[in-house]
């Protein structure tokens, strides 16, 4: 039986997901425990070298040291003795809830999407340094192949002759191959100019050009609230940008209550959920019997697919029952 993904989900999961996930639970407190003593250690060892050198006078002005060292012992520590519980979640729930999604997709905890795709989509200014993408979720819908993953950009910073590095994107990265052509290159931002500075922010964007390509205007109030659009050529974009797919942008926007990016350059659609991603990391404080990270991934695949469906490919996305 095939209901709509938002009426069948609860159901799902409590029928079906909530009752196997008992001994992953199980897990999950253990090594929370684990973890929580082993911090204690660390954080006492801390407090201990912290101790001596203020009573013996050993260099004393770096009292902070010991508590520094034990911080970040304790976070490394923590990633190493979770490492089973996190394989055995992405395994024993993420799989099957991408499964049970949609049949077609599958899921790589170890693979991602890769790093000319995010590239290619020109919808950040920054020159990509750093670049790392796990937890893939791909497969074929309505003839045309899709990838989401997790994915996290660095690009380099200078100041007063020191080199460093800043992340300007992290969350979820979604890819899909259109099966047309729509030439060129349309980036959809969210518009924080605007919203920020006002008509001072709309002058500038005025005079702008970014991305290799042209600020191009439409006659929406309501989508230029939320996004600022640059095209290679602006008849393309407006003829690709119809008012039933702003409207869809819009709402998409206020449902996800993230940062959106698009991109249309030939025949793919990219889209950035910036900060979202959380739902492929398992968290060792988040109970697995929780149904909101599940709740939130569907919510994002079904905006993305919602997006394909307003460009004319036939994704069924439906979330089936057993």
């Amino acid at each position: 039986m095939k209901l709509p993904i938002h009426s069948a989900f609860d159901e799902y999961f409590e029928t079906e997901l909530r009752p196997a996930l008992g001994p992953l639970e199980a897990q999950r407190k253990q090594t929370l425990t684990r973890v929580r003593l082993a911090c204690a250690g660390l954080m006492a060892l801390g407090l201990g070298v912290a101790w001596i050198q203020w009573t013996f006078h050993v260099l004393p002005g770096y009292v902070f040291l010991p508590f520094v060292a034990a911080s970040g012992g304790c976070y490394f520590l923590a990633q190493w003795m979770s490492r089973n519980y996190v394989g055995a979640r992405k395994a024993g729930y993420i799989g099957p809830l991408v499964r049970q999604i949609a049949p077609d997709l599958t899921y790589t905890p170890g693979a991602g999407i890769a790093k000319e795709r995010f590239v290619e989509a020109g919808m950040f200014v920054h020159d990509t340094y750093a670049f790392e993408s796990t937890d893939l979720i791909e497969g074929v819908v309505g003839l045309q192949r899709v990838q989401l993953a997790n994915v996290r950009a660095e690009a380099r910073t200078r100041r007063h002759n020191h080199t460093g590095s800043i992340v300007f994107f992290a969350g979820l990265y979604f890819t899909a191959e259109l099966g047309r052509r729509h030439g060129g290159r349309t980036v959809i931002l969210p518009d924080i100019a605007e919203r920020v500075l006002g008509r001072v922010g709309k002058m500038l964007q005025s005079k702008e050009t970014r991305y290799d390509a042209e600020l191009v205007h439409f006659e929406d109030q309501d989508f230029e609230e939320h996004f600022v659009v640059y095209g290679t050529d602006p008849d393309v974009t407006r003829a690709l940008l119809t008012p039933a797919l702003r409207r869809s942008m819009v709402e998409y926007r206020q449902r996800a209550g993230t940062k959106l990016y698009f991109s249309f350059v030939d025949s793919r659609l990219h889209v950035a959920f910036e900060g979202a991603g959380g739902e492929l990391t398992p968290k060792l404080s988040e109970s697995v019997l929780d149904p909101e990270p599940a709740r939130r991934l569907v919510e994002q695949l079904d905006l993305a697919f919602g997006l394909l469906g307003q460009l004319g490919v036939e994704t069924s996305f439906r979330f089936e029952l057993p």
